[in-house]
């Protein structure tokens, strides 16, 4: 009687472990990170995508560290994953407290070709993803997709969030909040660029499988024309998924 009362009581506690996981919004509020509920709301659409990597050993890339909300955050959910996190401000380093050893943090500006080069050298690694949450300006989100994207994965993803700065000429668009307008040069447009290069192939032979086009037509499509799988727009969010 009294080991069928341990074994309920075991299987009970077992099962409270499991019911309250935390989510990853969840963990998002308890670190106060803008990209949860709290504000942005981003965090239930990426656990989407991320869930079946959460107990992997995964390499990770953020820019855009501030504070360090969001890479806490991150350092628990992905509980055995290599974490990188880029800041232009040296003084992020005065919030590394809470990061585990599995966290690096590196300076360097996404909008500057030669600092890429050299977190590329620095690190020597690839990516299962990359997130950019740093300026936001144009011309950071595009060179930094441009230097960055084919060090993912196959089958790995690369976030870019807060896109409605597109609309906003003070990140280099033609409107304002309460006025937005897209035009020439932004990341938004870049990126719907890029959906024409995910249709290229079936829009050149007629048949959409990607794996039934010609040796001759691969070898002469662009890298992002043979690379990205699948583009995935959200409420400021766009999702770019590496065929594997």
């Amino acid at each position: 009687m009294k080991i069928f009362k341990i074994a309920g009581c075991l299987g009970l506690l077992s099962y409270s472990l499991v019911s309250f996981s935390a989510t990853l919004d969840q963990l998002g509020v308890k670190y106060n990170t803008d990209k949860s509920s709290i504000f942005h709301n981003y965090l239930n659409t990426y656990e989407k995508y991320l869930s079946h990597l959460k107990d992997q050993p995964i390499t990770f890339l953020e820019i855009g560290f501030w504070h360090g909300d969001s890479a806490r955050m991150w350092d628990e959910y992905f509980s055995k994953a290599q974490l990188h996190f880029i800041d232009i401000d040296k003084v992020a380093f005065n919030y590394m407290h809470g990061l585990s050893a599995r966290s690096t943090l590196h300076i360097a500006d996404q909008g500057n070709r030669q600092d890429l080069q050299n977190f590329i050298a620095k690190t020597n690694t690839s990516f299962d993803v990359i997130l950019d949450d740093g300026g936001h300006h144009m011309h950071q989100q595009i060179l930094s997709f441009q230097i960055l994207f084919p060090l993912i994965k196959p089958g790995g993803l690369y976030i870019i969030e807060d896109l409605h700065t597109s609309y906003w000429s003070d990140w280099g668009s033609y409107g304002s909040i309460g006025n937005p307008r897209n035009g020439p040069g932004t990341a938004i447009n870049f990126l719907l660029d890029l959906a024409h290069d995910v249709n290229y192939v079936g829009a050149y032979t007629g048949c959409a499988d990607f794996n039934k086009s010609p040796d001759h037509l691969r070898r002469a499509l662009t890298s992002f024309q043979s690379q990205i799988e699948s583009i995935h727009f959200y409420s400021s969010v766009c999702i770019i998924t590496k065929r594997k």
